[in-house]
């Protein structure tokens, strides 16, 4: 890899509010409890800038 993004899971221990930014941009996401959230770059494409 050349130190971009391949893969991100997030592993949620609250049931709290997720912001996860990558490359200028930012995925708001709702989270529940024990809950495993996979994120590859392809997902921010339609992401909201920062």
């Amino acid at each position: 890899m050349n130190g971009s993004l391949a893969l991100a899971k997030v592993k949620s221990t609250l049931d709290n509010n997720l912001n996860l930014r990558y490359n200028g941009k930012v995925i708001l996401k709702n989270t529940s409890k024990e809950d495993v959230y996979t994120f590859t770059p392809n997902d921010f494409k339609l992401a909201q800038p920062t």
